[in-house]
Protein backbone atom coordinates (compact mmCIF):
# COMPACT_ATOMS: atom_id res chain seq x y z
CA UNK A 1 0.00 0.00 0.00
CA UNK A 2 3.16 2.08 0.77
CA UNK A 3 3.79 2.57 -3.18
CA UNK A 4 0.10 3.99 -3.52
CA UNK A 5 0.30 6.86 -0.59
CA UNK A 6 3.11 8.50 -1.44
CA UNK A 7 1.09 9.76 -4.55
CA UNK A 8 -1.97 10.55 -1.88
CA UNK A 9 0.19 14.29 -1.79
CA UNK A 10 -0.89 14.79 -5.71
CA UNK A 11 -4.96 14.25 -4.78
CA UNK A 12 -4.55 17.59 -2.27
CA UNK A 13 -4.57 20.78 -4.64
CA UNK A 14 -7.29 18.30 -6.26
CA UNK A 15 -9.41 17.66 -3.48
CA UNK A 16 -12.65 19.95 -4.60
CA UNK A 17 -12.65 18.29 -8.00
CA UNK A 18 -12.85 14.51 -5.99
CA UNK A 19 -15.33 15.49 -3.38
CA UNK A 20 -17.46 16.87 -6.41
CA UNK A 21 -16.77 13.74 -8.69
CA UNK A 22 -17.75 11.77 -5.43
CA UNK A 23 -21.22 13.33 -4.69
CA UNK A 24 -21.88 13.08 -8.34
CA UNK A 25 -21.35 9.42 -8.22
CA UNK A 26 -23.69 8.43 -5.20
CA UNK A 27 -26.26 10.27 -7.17
CA UNK A 28 -25.30 8.76 -10.40
CA UNK A 29 -25.73 5.45 -8.54
CA UNK A 30 -28.46 5.50 -6.16
CA UNK A 31 -30.53 6.90 -9.73
CA UNK A 32 -29.21 3.66 -11.06
CA UNK A 33 -29.08 1.19 -8.46
CA UNK A 34 -31.97 2.27 -6.38
CA UNK A 35 -33.85 4.55 -8.31
CA UNK A 36 -34.86 1.88 -11.88
CA UNK A 37 -35.78 -0.96 -9.95
CA UNK A 38 -37.63 1.07 -7.26
CA UNK A 39 -39.71 2.73 -10.24
CA UNK A 40 -40.76 -0.55 -11.86
CA UNK A 41 -41.83 -2.29 -8.43
CA UNK A 42 -43.73 0.90 -6.56
CA UNK A 43 -45.03 2.63 -10.19
CA UNK A 44 -44.62 0.66 -13.23
CA UNK A 45 -45.86 -2.53 -11.41
CA UNK A 46 -49.20 -1.06 -9.79
CA UNK A 47 -50.17 0.47 -13.15
CA UNK A 48 -49.73 -2.78 -14.85
CA UNK A 49 -51.66 -4.67 -11.61
CA UNK A 50 -54.22 -2.51 -12.27
CA UNK A 51 -55.58 -2.89 -15.58
CA UNK A 52 -58.63 -4.43 -16.24
CA UNK A 53 -59.65 -3.19 -13.10
CA UNK A 54 -62.06 -0.32 -11.62
CA UNK A 55 -58.87 1.74 -11.26
CA UNK A 56 -58.26 3.25 -14.55
CA UNK A 57 -55.61 6.44 -15.12
CA UNK A 58 -55.72 9.06 -17.57
CA UNK A 59 -53.59 9.53 -20.81
CA UNK A 60 -51.86 12.24 -19.31
CA UNK A 61 -51.02 10.38 -15.74
CA UNK A 62 -49.92 7.34 -17.31
CA UNK A 63 -47.69 9.92 -19.53
CA UNK A 64 -46.33 11.35 -16.35
CA UNK A 65 -46.20 8.01 -14.89
CA UNK A 66 -44.00 7.09 -18.23
CA UNK A 67 -41.38 10.11 -17.60
CA UNK A 68 -40.03 9.01 -14.78
CA UNK A 69 -37.86 6.83 -16.84
CA UNK A 70 -36.43 9.34 -19.02
CA UNK A 71 -36.00 11.67 -15.68
CA UNK A 72 -34.22 9.00 -13.70
CA UNK A 73 -31.78 8.41 -17.08
CA UNK A 74 -31.52 11.83 -17.52
CA UNK A 75 -30.18 12.26 -13.77
CA UNK A 76 -27.73 9.82 -14.15
CA UNK A 77 -26.37 11.00 -17.92
CA UNK A 78 -26.16 14.22 -16.44
CA UNK A 79 -24.64 13.42 -12.80
CA UNK A 80 -22.15 10.43 -14.59
CA UNK A 81 -20.81 12.78 -16.82
CA UNK A 82 -20.25 15.52 -14.62
CA UNK A 83 -18.85 12.50 -11.89
CA UNK A 84 -16.51 11.38 -14.97
CA UNK A 85 -15.34 14.94 -16.00
CA UNK A 86 -14.46 16.05 -12.28
CA UNK A 87 -12.52 12.97 -11.90
CA UNK A 88 -10.98 13.00 -14.98
CA UNK A 89 -10.19 16.50 -14.59
CA UNK A 90 -8.30 15.63 -10.70
CA UNK A 91 -6.29 12.39 -12.17
CA UNK A 92 -4.74 14.55 -15.23
CA UNK A 93 -4.44 17.26 -12.96
CA UNK A 94 -1.93 14.96 -10.52
CA UNK A 95 -0.57 12.98 -13.01
CA UNK A 96 0.61 16.28 -14.41
CA UNK A 97 2.47 16.86 -10.82
CA UNK A 98 4.01 13.50 -11.36
CA UNK A 99 6.04 13.82 -14.27
CA UNK A 100 6.69 17.43 -13.19
CA UNK A 101 8.46 15.66 -10.03
CA UNK A 102 9.69 12.81 -11.98
CA UNK A 103 11.36 15.08 -14.52
CA UNK A 104 12.47 17.77 -11.82
CA UNK A 105 14.28 14.75 -9.65
CA UNK A 106 15.93 13.36 -12.64
CA UNK A 107 17.47 16.73 -13.01
CA UNK A 108 19.36 16.66 -9.51
CA UNK A 109 20.31 12.51 -9.75
CA UNK A 110 24.08 12.48 -10.58
CA UNK A 111 26.22 10.49 -13.62
CA UNK A 112 25.73 7.50 -10.78
CA UNK A 113 21.74 6.99 -11.80
CA UNK A 114 22.21 6.83 -15.98
CA UNK A 115 24.66 4.16 -15.18
CA UNK A 116 22.30 2.44 -13.40
CA UNK A 117 19.53 2.77 -15.44
CA UNK A 118 19.64 2.83 -19.47
CA UNK A 119 18.26 6.16 -21.36
CA UNK A 120 15.66 3.56 -23.43
CA UNK A 121 14.39 2.39 -19.70
CA UNK A 122 14.00 5.81 -18.32
CA UNK A 123 12.56 6.80 -21.69
CA UNK A 124 9.93 4.35 -21.08
CA UNK A 125 9.01 5.51 -17.66
CA UNK A 126 9.48 9.01 -18.22
CA UNK A 127 6.94 8.42 -21.22
CA UNK A 128 5.44 5.03 -21.40
CA UNK A 129 4.69 3.79 -18.20
CA UNK A 130 3.18 7.47 -16.59
CA UNK A 131 0.94 7.25 -20.24
CA UNK A 132 -0.39 3.76 -19.08
CA UNK A 133 -0.76 5.04 -15.65
CA UNK A 134 -3.35 8.26 -17.10
CA UNK A 135 -5.11 5.34 -18.85
CA UNK A 136 -5.72 3.50 -16.06
CA UNK A 137 -6.54 6.17 -13.43
CA UNK A 138 -8.57 8.32 -15.55
CA UNK A 139 -11.19 4.66 -16.80
CA UNK A 140 -10.57 4.62 -12.51
CA UNK A 141 -11.28 7.87 -11.72
CA UNK A 142 -14.35 7.70 -13.93
CA UNK A 143 -15.85 4.79 -12.49
CA UNK A 144 -14.10 4.17 -8.71
CA UNK A 145 -17.39 6.27 -6.74
CA UNK A 146 -20.55 5.13 -9.48
CA UNK A 147 -19.93 1.44 -9.55
CA UNK A 148 -19.80 0.97 -5.78
CA UNK A 149 -22.63 3.68 -5.50
CA UNK A 150 -24.74 1.52 -7.79
CA UNK A 151 -23.64 -2.05 -6.51
CA UNK A 152 -25.26 -0.17 -2.94
CA UNK A 153 -28.46 0.97 -4.55
CA UNK A 154 -29.19 -1.87 -6.32
CA UNK A 155 -28.39 -4.10 -3.07
CA UNK A 156 -30.41 -2.35 -0.95
CA UNK A 157 -33.00 -2.49 -3.34
CA UNK A 158 -32.46 -5.94 -2.86
CA UNK A 159 -32.75 -6.85 0.66
CA UNK A 160 -35.74 -4.55 1.24
CA UNK A 161 -37.62 -6.85 -1.73
CA UNK A 162 -36.60 -10.18 0.06
CA UNK A 163 -37.61 -9.18 3.53
CA UNK A 164 -40.74 -7.55 2.53
CA UNK A 165 -41.50 -11.10 0.33
CA UNK A 166 -39.83 -13.28 2.91
CA UNK A 167 -36.95 -14.43 0.91
CA UNK A 168 -34.20 -14.21 3.11
CA UNK A 169 -32.79 -17.59 1.91
CA UNK A 170 -32.55 -15.59 -2.12
CA UNK A 171 -30.55 -12.92 0.25
CA UNK A 172 -28.35 -15.16 1.62
CA UNK A 173 -27.43 -17.45 -1.46
CA UNK A 174 -26.93 -13.87 -3.57
CA UNK A 175 -24.44 -12.81 -1.26
CA UNK A 176 -22.81 -15.80 -0.90
CA UNK A 177 -22.37 -16.07 -4.60
CA UNK A 178 -21.03 -12.88 -4.88
CA UNK A 179 -17.11 -13.86 -3.57
CA UNK A 180 -17.04 -16.15 -6.61
CA UNK A 181 -17.10 -12.69 -9.12
CA UNK A 182 -13.74 -11.83 -7.76
CA UNK A 183 -12.61 -14.84 -8.30
CA UNK A 184 -11.15 -14.65 -11.33
CA UNK A 185 -9.23 -11.04 -9.97
CA UNK A 186 -7.85 -13.12 -7.51
CA UNK A 187 -6.61 -16.37 -9.44
CA UNK A 188 -4.74 -13.92 -12.21
CA UNK A 189 -3.18 -11.55 -9.76
CA UNK A 190 -0.20 -12.47 -9.33
CA UNK A 191 1.09 -13.23 -12.71
CA UNK A 192 -0.78 -9.80 -14.08
CA UNK A 193 1.73 -8.29 -11.89
CA UNK A 194 4.55 -10.13 -13.40
CA UNK A 195 3.82 -10.38 -16.74
CA UNK A 196 2.31 -6.17 -16.70
CA UNK A 197 6.85 -5.76 -14.74
CA UNK A 198 8.16 -7.78 -17.45
CA UNK A 199 6.41 -6.29 -20.58
CA UNK A 200 7.77 -2.43 -19.79
CA UNK A 201 10.90 -4.33 -18.97
CA UNK A 202 11.48 -5.20 -22.64
CA UNK A 203 9.52 -2.10 -23.92
CA UNK A 204 12.60 -0.07 -22.32
CA UNK A 205 14.57 -2.45 -23.55
CA UNK A 206 13.43 -1.82 -27.33
CA UNK A 207 13.47 1.93 -26.67
CA UNK A 208 17.11 1.78 -25.73
CA UNK A 209 18.18 -0.71 -28.63
CA UNK A 210 16.42 2.10 -30.77
CA UNK A 211 18.06 5.01 -29.42
CA UNK A 212 21.33 3.81 -29.64
CA UNK A 213 20.71 2.52 -32.56
CA UNK A 214 19.65 6.11 -34.19
CA UNK A 215 23.02 7.38 -31.86
CA UNK A 216 25.26 5.24 -34.05
CA UNK A 217 23.94 5.46 -37.36
CA UNK A 218 27.34 6.50 -39.05
CA UNK A 219 29.24 3.78 -36.57
CA UNK A 220 25.93 1.10 -37.90
CA UNK A 221 26.70 1.64 -41.93
CA UNK A 222 30.53 2.26 -41.16
CA UNK A 223 30.91 -1.39 -39.88
CA UNK A 224 28.04 -3.06 -41.63
CA UNK A 225 26.38 -4.04 -38.44
CA UNK A 226 22.76 -4.16 -39.40
CA UNK A 227 22.27 -7.43 -39.22
CA UNK A 228 23.33 -7.29 -35.72
CA UNK A 229 21.45 -4.80 -34.65
CA UNK A 230 18.35 -6.10 -36.64
CA UNK A 231 19.09 -9.55 -34.46
CA UNK A 232 19.00 -7.40 -31.45
CA UNK A 233 16.02 -5.79 -31.64
CA UNK A 234 14.17 -8.73 -32.25
CA UNK A 235 15.12 -10.45 -29.68
CA UNK A 236 13.86 -7.65 -27.40
CA UNK A 237 10.79 -7.39 -29.95
CA UNK A 238 10.11 -10.88 -29.39
CA UNK A 239 9.98 -11.08 -25.86
CA UNK A 240 7.51 -7.79 -25.70
CA UNK A 241 5.32 -9.49 -27.68
CA UNK A 242 5.53 -12.92 -25.85
CA UNK A 243 4.90 -11.43 -22.41
CA UNK A 244 2.63 -9.00 -23.85
CA UNK A 245 -0.01 -11.79 -25.16
CA UNK A 246 0.51 -13.66 -22.01
CA UNK A 247 -1.01 -10.76 -19.93
CA UNK A 248 -3.69 -10.32 -22.66
CA UNK A 249 -4.58 -13.82 -22.19
CA UNK A 250 -5.02 -13.60 -18.01
CA UNK A 251 -7.19 -9.79 -18.96
CA UNK A 252 -9.31 -11.46 -21.50
CA UNK A 253 -9.91 -14.30 -19.61
CA UNK A 254 -11.66 -12.86 -16.57
CA UNK A 255 -14.58 -11.08 -18.26
CA UNK A 256 -16.02 -14.41 -20.00
CA UNK A 257 -15.50 -15.85 -16.69
CA UNK A 258 -17.42 -12.90 -14.58
CA UNK A 259 -20.11 -13.16 -17.19
CA UNK A 260 -20.72 -17.27 -17.34
CA UNK A 261 -20.76 -16.81 -13.35
CA UNK A 262 -23.16 -14.13 -13.80
CA UNK A 263 -25.25 -16.39 -15.85
CA UNK A 264 -25.31 -19.00 -13.29
CA UNK A 265 -26.42 -16.43 -10.43
CA UNK A 266 -29.55 -15.40 -12.66
CA UNK A 267 -30.46 -18.55 -13.65
CA UNK A 268 -30.21 -19.96 -9.91
CA UNK A 269 -32.50 -17.04 -9.18
CA UNK A 270 -34.74 -18.06 -11.70
CA UNK A 271 -34.87 -21.84 -10.35
CA UNK A 272 -35.08 -20.25 -6.64
CA UNK A 273 -38.47 -18.03 -8.01
CA UNK A 274 -40.02 -20.88 -9.65
CA UNK A 275 -39.89 -22.77 -6.71
CA UNK A 276 -40.85 -20.35 -4.13
CA UNK A 277 -43.58 -19.34 -6.59
CA UNK A 278 -42.47 -15.89 -6.88
CA UNK A 279 -44.60 -13.89 -8.96
CA UNK A 280 -43.28 -12.81 -12.68
CA UNK A 281 -43.51 -8.96 -11.84
CA UNK A 282 -41.56 -9.54 -8.95
CA UNK A 283 -39.25 -11.98 -9.93
CA UNK A 284 -39.10 -8.94 -13.14
CA UNK A 285 -38.05 -6.12 -10.70
CA UNK A 286 -35.35 -8.90 -8.99
CA UNK A 287 -33.73 -9.77 -12.51
CA UNK A 288 -33.59 -5.66 -13.11
CA UNK A 289 -31.74 -5.15 -9.43
CA UNK A 290 -29.89 -7.97 -10.04
CA UNK A 291 -28.77 -6.65 -13.37
CA UNK A 292 -27.65 -3.36 -11.80
CA UNK A 293 -25.34 -5.08 -8.89
CA UNK A 294 -23.93 -7.84 -11.09
CA UNK A 295 -23.38 -5.33 -13.65
CA UNK A 296 -21.35 -2.74 -11.64
CA UNK A 297 -19.31 -5.59 -9.48
CA UNK A 298 -18.46 -6.19 -12.93
CA UNK A 299 -16.65 -3.35 -13.91
CA UNK A 300 -15.54 -2.96 -10.17
CA UNK A 301 -13.85 -6.07 -11.01
CA UNK A 302 -12.15 -4.48 -14.05
CA UNK A 303 -11.10 -1.76 -12.19
CA UNK A 304 -9.24 -4.11 -10.08
CA UNK A 305 -7.22 -5.82 -12.13
CA UNK A 306 -6.47 -2.72 -14.53
CA UNK A 307 -4.89 -1.34 -10.75
CA UNK A 308 -3.05 -4.57 -10.37
CA UNK A 309 -1.49 -4.53 -13.74
CA UNK A 310 -0.48 -1.16 -12.74
CA UNK A 311 1.15 -2.32 -9.74
CA UNK A 312 4.52 -2.89 -11.44
CA UNK A 313 3.97 0.68 -13.38
CA UNK A 314 3.95 2.52 -9.59
CA UNK A 315 6.63 0.41 -8.60
CA UNK A 316 8.64 1.71 -11.43
CA UNK A 317 8.64 4.99 -10.87
CA UNK A 318 9.28 5.20 -7.38
CA UNK A 319 12.67 3.71 -7.86
CA UNK A 320 13.14 7.05 -9.90
CA UNK A 321 11.67 9.05 -6.94
CA UNK A 322 13.22 7.29 -4.28
CA UNK A 323 16.12 7.53 -5.83
CA UNK A 324 19.31 8.14 -2.96
CA UNK A 325 21.85 10.53 -4.33
CA UNK A 326 25.51 9.29 -4.31
CA UNK A 327 26.26 13.03 -5.02
CA UNK A 328 24.54 14.33 -2.13
CA UNK A 329 24.40 17.93 -1.61
CA UNK A 330 26.40 20.13 1.19
CA UNK A 331 24.17 20.62 3.76
CA UNK A 332 25.98 23.96 5.29
CA UNK A 333 27.89 24.74 2.28
CA UNK A 334 30.92 26.87 2.42
CA UNK A 335 30.35 30.52 0.20
CA UNK A 336 32.57 30.73 -2.86
CA UNK A 337 32.78 33.11 -5.37
CA UNK A 338 35.18 32.81 -7.71
CA UNK A 339 37.99 29.90 -7.18
CA UNK A 340 41.08 29.95 -8.06
CA UNK A 341 41.81 26.39 -9.66
CA UNK A 342 44.07 24.39 -7.19
CA UNK A 343 42.70 21.09 -7.37
CA UNK A 344 43.54 18.27 -5.18
CA UNK A 345 43.32 14.72 -5.29
CA UNK A 346 44.10 12.44 -1.75
CA UNK A 347 44.56 9.24 -1.79
CA UNK A 348 41.54 9.17 -4.21
CA UNK A 349 39.60 5.83 -5.11
CA UNK A 350 36.89 5.25 -7.66
CA UNK A 351 35.22 1.69 -8.57
CA UNK A 352 32.38 1.43 -11.32
CA UNK A 353 30.33 -1.29 -9.28
CA UNK A 354 33.54 -3.96 -8.78
CA UNK A 355 36.14 -2.58 -11.38
CA UNK A 356 37.83 -0.75 -9.48
CA UNK A 357 38.89 2.84 -11.82
CA UNK A 358 41.25 4.61 -9.51
CA UNK A 359 43.45 3.17 -6.47
CA UNK A 360 45.16 5.79 -3.99
CA UNK A 361 45.12 8.56 -6.31
CA UNK A 362 47.08 11.67 -4.96
CA UNK A 363 47.88 14.73 -7.26
CA UNK A 364 48.11 18.02 -7.22
CA UNK A 365 47.10 20.35 -10.28
CA UNK A 366 48.24 24.23 -9.61
CA UNK A 367 45.59 27.05 -10.53
CA UNK A 368 46.10 29.01 -13.09
CA UNK A 369 48.28 25.32 -15.13
CA UNK A 370 46.92 23.25 -18.50
CA UNK A 371 46.97 19.74 -17.73
CA UNK A 372 46.45 16.57 -19.86
CA UNK A 373 45.84 13.00 -19.07
CA UNK A 374 47.44 10.78 -21.38
CA UNK A 375 46.22 7.16 -20.71
CA UNK A 376 44.75 3.56 -22.76
CA UNK A 377 41.53 3.09 -23.15
CA UNK A 378 39.38 2.62 -19.80
CA UNK A 379 42.61 4.11 -17.43
CA UNK A 380 40.66 6.07 -15.60
CA UNK A 381 40.87 9.59 -17.47
CA UNK A 382 37.51 10.14 -17.89
CA UNK A 383 36.52 9.29 -14.99
CA UNK A 384 39.56 11.29 -13.41
CA UNK A 385 38.11 14.92 -15.06
CA UNK A 386 34.31 13.09 -13.80
CA UNK A 387 35.30 13.35 -10.29
CA UNK A 388 36.76 17.20 -11.05
CA UNK A 389 33.78 18.30 -11.62
CA UNK A 390 31.53 16.12 -8.93
CA UNK A 391 29.71 14.22 -11.79
CA UNK A 392 30.91 11.24 -9.06
CA UNK A 393 31.94 11.17 -5.61
CA UNK A 394 35.43 8.91 -4.74
CA UNK A 395 34.38 5.47 -2.91
CA UNK A 396 37.54 7.03 -0.78
CA UNK A 397 39.47 9.70 -0.26
CA UNK A 398 39.11 13.07 -0.85
CA UNK A 399 39.11 15.93 -4.40
CA UNK A 400 39.09 19.34 -2.50
CA UNK A 401 39.80 22.83 -5.07
CA UNK A 402 41.23 25.57 -3.20
CA UNK A 403 41.92 23.44 -0.09
CA UNK A 404 37.69 23.34 0.42
CA UNK A 405 36.62 19.89 -0.21
CA UNK A 406 34.24 19.38 -3.28
CA UNK A 407 31.61 17.97 -0.46
CA UNK A 408 30.87 21.01 1.22
CA UNK A 409 30.56 23.52 -2.05
CA UNK A 410 26.70 23.82 -3.15
CA UNK A 411 26.77 22.23 -6.66
CA UNK A 412 25.18 25.10 -8.43
CA UNK A 413 27.97 27.47 -6.50
CA UNK A 414 31.06 25.20 -8.08
CA UNK A 415 29.21 24.46 -11.59
CA UNK A 416 29.41 27.98 -11.61
CA UNK A 417 32.89 28.15 -11.68
CA UNK A 418 33.77 25.60 -14.00
CA UNK A 419 33.84 25.27 -18.27
CA UNK A 420 33.44 21.43 -19.71
CA UNK A 421 33.79 20.75 -23.46
CA UNK A 422 32.35 17.30 -23.27
CA UNK A 423 33.95 13.84 -26.38
CA UNK A 424 30.67 13.87 -27.55
CA UNK A 425 28.77 17.81 -28.16
CA UNK A 426 24.80 18.11 -27.98
CA UNK A 427 22.86 20.43 -30.08
CA UNK A 428 19.72 20.96 -28.34
CA UNK A 429 16.52 21.04 -30.35
CA UNK A 430 16.71 24.96 -30.44
CA UNK A 431 18.57 27.63 -32.17
CA UNK A 432 22.10 27.99 -32.36
CA UNK A 433 22.22 31.33 -30.29
CA UNK A 434 19.67 29.57 -28.18
CA UNK A 435 22.15 26.78 -27.71
CA UNK A 436 25.31 29.03 -27.61
CA UNK A 437 23.57 31.15 -24.96
CA UNK A 438 22.85 28.16 -22.44
CA UNK A 439 26.64 28.47 -21.03
CA UNK A 440 25.58 32.17 -20.44
CA UNK A 441 21.68 32.76 -20.08
CA UNK A 442 21.97 36.76 -18.91
CA UNK A 443 24.55 37.38 -21.81
CA UNK A 444 24.06 39.81 -24.65
CA UNK A 445 23.65 39.84 -27.98
CA UNK A 446 27.20 41.80 -28.35
CA UNK A 447 28.27 39.27 -26.14
CA UNK A 448 27.35 36.23 -28.35
CA UNK A 449 28.37 37.81 -31.87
Amino acid sequence: MKKYTRFFVYIKPVFPFIVAGIILGLIFGLSSGLGMPLIFDKVFRVIFENVGTQKEYSLMEVAGIAMLLPLVFLVRAISGYLSGLFMTRAALEALRAIKQDLFAKVQTYPLAFFDKHTTGDLMVRLSSDTQSIQGILLSFASEMFRQPFQVVGALSFLIVLSLKHGEVGFLFFFLAAVPFCILPVQIIRKRFKTYARKTQGYLGEISQVFSENLDASHEVRVFSLQDKENEKFADKNLGFQRFSFKLACYELLQQPFMEFIAALMVSSTFIYAYKAKIDFTTFSTIGLALYFTIDPIKRIMRLISDLIKATPLFERLNEVLDYKSSVPEAVNPVKIDHLQGKIVFDKVSFAYNDKVVLKNTNITIPAGTSCALVGESGAGKSTFAKLVMRLYDPVSGEVSVDGISLKNIATKDYMANLGSVPQYPVLFNDTIFNNIKLAKLDATDEEIY
